[in-house]
């Protein structure tokens, strides 16, 4: 038998808003990793598409539609700001303020999952 205990995800309770962002999307991106394995399933045709994962993608766009929106709002700026100067300082020379485009990358990530949704809808 197993149990299940719930821990808190450390990122979460920050003091820097873009850590705390760059937290939610990957907490979301975990929810994620179940369903693609049943999609996978479903792609070589050994499983069916389950309902419950259905309500979990249409769940999680949402999350990630809040997460979007938060970026436009008085905080975005700092939050956009704080995700590049997180990914200048974490040794990832390769990113520059001009390669890290965190608006155009969320919000083609959030039209392919509505797309995801849409081919997968009951």
């Amino acid at each position: 038998s197993w149990s299940f205990q719930y821990g808190t995800y450390p990122f979460l309770h920050g003091n820097d808003d873009a850590v705390v962002f760059l937290g939610q999307c990957f907490l979301l991106g975990e929810e994620l990793t179940p369903l693609l394995v049943n999609m996978r399933g479903v792609v070589e045709q050994t499983e069916f598409f389950q309902r419950d994962n259905y309500l979990l993608l249409s769940s999680i766009r949402r999350s990630f539609v809040s997460l979007v929106e938060a970026i436009y709002t008085d905080k975005g700026q700092e939050i956009r700001a704080g995700v590049i100067q997180y990914f200048e300082q974490s040794g990832r020379s390769q990113f520059t303020k001009e390669d890290v485009k965190i608006i155009v990358v969320l919000e083609s990530a959030l039209l392919n999952l509505g797309r995801c949704i849409d081919l997968v809808k009951p």
